[in-house]
């Protein structure tokens, strides 16, 4: 993933977002929270051209109109806080599958990831 936003992508910087971030094995999975200590770290690109690279990354998470229902992940818009504060819209991969069972990532940063066991 990471080779394809850099050929179609320009990385903007970190933000953080509202939320809960939960190890599903080998890859992270993003629950929206209002919890005001609930952050989840990441990275925001522009994207060069935004539909093709947006299908692609859809085919990449599983929920493209060519996968199989049901989906583990659902595309959808969100509000994220850049590193300079300033507010941004951006879009995100929303897990919708079941976190019980499942550990919370305590940092909400799947690369420095320490889990909380048992969010369920």
């Amino acid at each position: 993933m990471h080779r394809m936003l850099a050929s179609a992508a320009r990385f903007i910087g970190n933000a953080r977002m509202r939320g809960r971030l939960y190890d599903l094995g080998n890859y992270p999975g993003f629950v929206p929270s209002d919890a005001n200590h609930a952050w989840v770290h990441g990275e925001v690109y522009d994207l060069e051209n935004a539909g093709e690279l947006l299908a692609r990354l859809d085919e990449y998470e599983g929920c493209g109109p060519n996968d199989a229902l049901p989906h583990e992940y659902v595309r959808e818009q969100r509000e994220v806080v850049m590193e300079s504060g300033d507010v941004a819209t951006a879009w995100t991969y929303v897990f919708i599958g079941s976190v019980a069972g499942r550990s919370e990532v305590a940092s909400g940063d799947y690369y420095r990831r320490a889990t909380i066991p048992d969010a369920g």
